[in-house]
């Protein structure tokens, strides 16, 4: 039998794994005239960016203002990884 709470966080755990395929589903993302990366998400526009220092940041941008990563990247997939785990914590 099932130890109390289980069941849940198996739930939980499958509804933030579709969550994380749905937003990095590559046919949504969209190249911007600058070359970012951008999609819709929830009502809010997010993109991943080269910074002049040569390193990779993320921005949402929703009603309440753009919120920016707080530090650099090394690459793209990097930047997308962890805007993906801050979206995702924000949705769930």
């Amino acid at each position: 039998m099932p130890r109390a709470g289980e069941a849940y966080r198996g739930q939980l755990l499958e509804a933030v794994v579709a969550e994380r395929e749905q937003f990095s589903d590559p046919q949504q993302w969209q190249r911007s005239a600058k070359g970012n990366l951008w999609r819709e998400w929830q009502g809010r526009t997010v993109t991943v960016f080269a910074r002049r220092d040569g390193r990779w940041g993320w921005c949402i941008s929703g009603e309440d203002g753009p919120q920016f990563s707080e530090c650099g990247f090394r690459n793209m997939a990097a930047a997308r990884e962890s805007l993906a785990q801050i979206v995702v914590e924000v949705v769930i």
